[in-house]
């Protein structure tokens, strides 16, 4: 199978004192799903040396992979699988100096034929009508000498708009840590990850 895709992108950076703003769109051109215009506008705005606050709202388009339309059956693919397309809000609040950084991030995003595998046991590949997914990331980081310790924790509410299902596969708490020690042009590190059910 053949698929052609052109993309088409402009986008829009500026800095002015303490604020930022950045906007973009990007044109789709697919011989397979036709044409899909996405964009992003992001406003910025530095508190101070340390602090910076910033709130964007984006559009995006994602086309099935070769393997969700034309893998062998048995392997879940579905040939009338549809594209995904999604509108998404977040803001965030970010701090940083030398050697710490910190961030708490609100998002929400609505997705429109969310492309998903039913999981076991055939893993069937399709589209999930309307997905919406909302949560709370909170990350953080510090430096000390050679040594990094770094993290991060998800807690997340990701249903099924229609059926106010809990998606497959996505654990509504999700963290980790890790911590790397460097040792020259080697890289130490060891990293715990932990999540709900899924």
């Amino acid at each position: 199978k053949i698929r052609n895709s052109d993309g088409y992108y402009l986008g829009y950076l500026n800095d002015f004192g303490a604020h930022s703003i950045q906007a973009s769109t990007r044109l789709e051109d697919s011989s397979q799903y036709g044409e899909h215009v996405t964009g992003s506008i992001g406003y910025a705005y530095k508190l101070n040396d340390q602090w910076r606050a910033s709130a964007s709202y984006s559009t995006a388009f994602k086309a099935p992979t070769f393997n969700d339309v034309y893998a062998p059956p048995y392997w879940g693919a579905d040939p009338k699988i549809k594209p995904e397309e999604s509108k998404n809000l977040e803001a965030s609040l970010k701090y940083k100096n030398k050697t710490d950084q910190a961030s708490v991030t609100l998002y929400r995003n609505k997705v429109t034929d969310l492309i998903l595998s039913s999981g076991s046991p055939n893993y069937q590949m399709g589209n999930i009508g309307k997905a919406e997914l909302k949560g709370l990331t909170v990350a953080a980081s510090t430096a000390m000498d050679t040594l990094l310790l770094d993290g991060s924790l998800d807690i997340q509410s990701a249903e099924n708009s229609l059926s106010h299902k809990m998606l497959p596969y996505r654990a509504d708490k999700h963290g980790s840590i890790r911590l790397s020690q460097y040792l020259g042009n080697w890289n130490l590190s060891s990293e715990l990850i932990a999540s709900s059910a899924r």
